[in-house]
């Protein structure tokens, strides 16, 4: 390989823990971030983005987090190269592994 030569490169996002990463460390208030932004700060000097694959799921209901994870998708919709993937999310029990509550 030439040292000058361009290397694609593809992100592969998992957006529901990449939300709640940046929830817990910058707040709530804090979480609508540019994923396209947040890959070229990552990215080498020859290096160019693909592809950004984002894989996420909606939030069920009306609370001010599930509001802010739209949006943050919205904000992220309009970009060329961020692949919007969308699942499903399973209900699930958590059981408290001290009280089981």
């Amino acid at each position: 390989m030439k040292s000058n030569e361009i290397i694609k490169v593809v992100f592969i996002v998992d957006g529901l823990n990449l939300f709640h990463s940046v929830v817990n460390t910058l707040g709530l208030q804090n979480s609508l971030i540019d994923i396209e932004k947040l890959c070229k700060t990552i990215i080498l000097k020859n290096e160019e983005i693909k592809s950004i694959d984002y894989f996420t799921s909606y939030f069920k209901g009306d609370s001010h987090t599930a509001i802010l994870q739209r949006k943050l998708i919205r904000k992220n919709s309009n970009s060329k190269i961020i692949n919007l993937n969308f699942g499903l999310l399973r209900p699930r029990s958590i059981i408290c592994k001290y009280c089981f509550n």
